[in-house]
């Protein structure tokens, strides 16, 4: 299963390196919406840094303001979790895609938003950063981590260290390590998913 997502790139500039939490959050609201916010517009609502990005509890903040202004309702919103468990994570990344749980009124799914560490991710070439990227599809049928997949919508640029494609099909094992990875590395903010 994959959404039908719009990708948004962060500019390809100093300025914009740590956009990378924006760019999801225009993936996330492309589901919802034919009139995303530009990045800048999203970064002032997520209060980006722009020497470090956003934190998660902000971007669930600036994601949940924009769903209420598009739906007129707090009934889909988004919230930030640590995780743990691989099985948690697969019943937030079923839920949401599929549009059950909290989104059967909406008709349709979201992607959710996972904080990583890019060093094991493809196309960033060892480079270790703190990233966001949207999940926006799965395959789960396989029934174990290291053959299951995900696919992601990647924003970030060569600026920030990235030279890939804009969407990525990786093992959830892979994923999951760099997940992992974010949660021992990075302690002051503790949303891993956005969901």
């Amino acid at each position: 299963m994959e959404l039908a997502v719009r990708i948004y790139l962060e500019p390809n500039d100093y300025a914009h390196r740590n956009y990378c939490a924006e760019g999801a959050i225009a993936v996330l609201l492309s589901t919802w919406t034919d009139a995303v916010p530009s990045l800048d517009a999203i970064g002032v609502a997520a209060r980006v840094v722009e020497s470090y990005g956003t934190t998660g509890a902000n971007a669930v903040v600036a994601i949940n303001s924009y769903l209420g202004q598009i739906t007129g309702t707090q009934r889909y919103a988004y919230s930030g979790t640590h995780v743990t468990s691989l099985a948690v994570f697969q019943q937030q990344l079923e839920a949401d895609l599929s549009g059950l749980g909290r989104l059967v009124g909406a008709g349709h799914g979201s992607p959710i938003l996972v904080h990583v560490m890019t060093a094991t991710l493809p196309g960033w070439d060892g480079y270790q950063a703190q990233h966001m990227i949207a999940v926006i599809g799965y395959n789960l049928s396989a029934g174990t981590p290291g053959a299951d997949t995900v696919t992601y919508a990647e924003s970030a640029g060569s600026v920030a260290g990235y030279n890939g494609p804009e969407v990525q099909t990786i093992s959830l094992a892979t994923l999951w390590n760099a997940m992992q990875n974010y949660n021992q590395d990075v302690t002051s903010d503790p949303v891993t998913v956005i969901s």
